[in-house]
């Protein structure tokens, strides 16, 4: 029969044994802590890792991306007919065509859409040179009036664009004469060079449009001058485009007909305000970690990705989570960036705590960690020695445990 020495001093191995494991359970759930925090998915905004169209749908024709709600092919694949695409493979490459092929989409984003629109130019002399007209409709979103404005070009001659009230959802009683007509005046002197190199006021001029245009009417007409103190132009032109053309120089200079790029305000128009939209879950367009902002340029709204979420928020697990840890010393140098959904957390190595300053993080020492530690050491050593000194050490060893109220750091953390 063992003697009781013997007894005592196996209990107090297993009891050392038993110490030794809970520090390696803990010391591997720190471990893993620290993988998930290096290892986490990247999403980055505006890169090709996001899913942007429905599942077995085409995202692409020749250049141009197909983001949902816009779509080809198949009736699944876009919202409805609005956001339908074509591709037409012509000779010059694939081209993708809007409203029913009626105009090239240059570039659809998650905002806005570029097209062409034709504008003609008039060359020559007389009334019927300066004062002309054309109509642009069946535009399926409205004209931006932040992206674009009106350019005229031309001698002495009046340009405008006008709302084509018969057409577009504007209310004559309601709207003001200024919410449905824009123009400026091109004037010339006998200093000024023409063609002009810039939009100026002279041979050139540019100003806003009206808010809302899906179908509008370019006009110019001719203004009274000084001939003994002006010069003339044989061509005039008057056209919507985009506020940030490169090539505008181009144009001012050509004598033929162009096409110039235009940019649309999209927007889900099923309803006119976003809480409306999300009383009707089955028409609702945006998608998980998402929110509803309604539109600026008219009824309906936009869906945009919560914070901290990234993709196509029209599609229904379209945001997924940026891992914001991928950015170098995110949260500092040598402090641990953990990525949580939709955020992220800073964190210290054992035996360090976080400093947070307004010129970044650090990890600084843990001097209460510290001592802890070295009781702990002090503690562990007396388990080892007291163990093998009898029953009334296996005693006090189980007193030293009960009393310990604090948690037992790893002694090598």
């Amino acid at each position: 029969m063992p003697s009781s020495l013997s007894v005592i001093r196996r209990l107090g191995n297993l009891l050392f044994r038993l110490l030794m494991v809970i520090y390696a359970l803990e010391a591997e759930e720190l471990a893993a802590t620290r993988t998930a925090a290096t290892t986490s998915v990247s999403i980055v905004n505006g890169t090709s890792s996001h899913k942007i169209a429905k599942e077995g749908c085409e995202d692409r024709c020749g250049n141009v991306m197909i983001p949902y709600p816009f779509g080809m092919g198949n009736s699944n694949c876009y919202r409805d007919v609005r956001f339908k695409i074509s591709c037409n493979y012509s000779n010059n490459g694939p081209v993708a065509l809007l409203n029913g092929d009626r105009y090239e989409a240059l570039q659809i984003t998650l905002e806005y859409v570029r097209i062409n629109i034709f504008a003609p130019i008039h060359c020559g002399y007389g009334s019927n040179i300066t004062n002309t007209s054309y109509v642009v409709s069946d535009i399926p979103f409205p004209v931006s009036n932040t992206s674009n404005k009106l350019t005229v070009l031309g001698c002495n001659i009046y340009g405008s664009v006008t709302v084509s009230l018969q057409t577009d959802q504007v209310d004559p009683s309601s709207a003001g004469l200024g919410d449905r007509f824009k123009g400026c005046p091109s004037r010339c002197d006998k200093h000024t060079a023409v063609p002009p190199s810039h939009c100026s006021g002279y041979g050139c001029c540019k100003t806003r449009i009206p808010n809302g245009l899906t179908s509008y009417t370019v006009q110019t007409s001719s203004l009274p001058v000084d001939t003994h103190d002006s010069t003339s132009y044989p061509c005039v032109r008057a056209f919507v485009i985009d506020r940030e053309f490169s090539k505008i120089e181009r144009l001012l200079s050509s004598k033929s007909d162009s096409f110039v790029p235009v940019i649309l305000d999209w927007a889900i128009n099923d309803v006119m305000t976003c809480k409306e939209a999300q009383t009707y879950h089955s028409s609702y367009a945006c998608g998980r970690n998402s929110y509803c902002l309604e539109s600026h340029s008219g009824p309906g709204y936009h869906c945009k990705c919560s914070k901290g979420y990234a993709g196509n928020p029209y599609l229904l697990d379209g945001c997924q989570d940026i891992d914001e840890c991928n950015e170098p010393d995110k949260c500092g140098k040598d402090v641990i960036c953990i990525n949580t959904p939709g955020s992220y957390r800073c964190s210290c190595p054992p035996d360090m705590k976080l400093e947070i300053f307004e010129l970044g993080n650090y990890c600084t020492p843990d001097e209460q960690r510290l001592l802890a530690d070295q009781k702990n050491k002090r503690r562990l050593h007396n388990i080892v020695v007291i163990a093998s000194s009898g029953i009334g050490g296996s005693i006090i060893v189980i007193l030293l445990l009960a009393k310990s109220k604090e948690p037992i750091p790893l002694p090598w953390q």
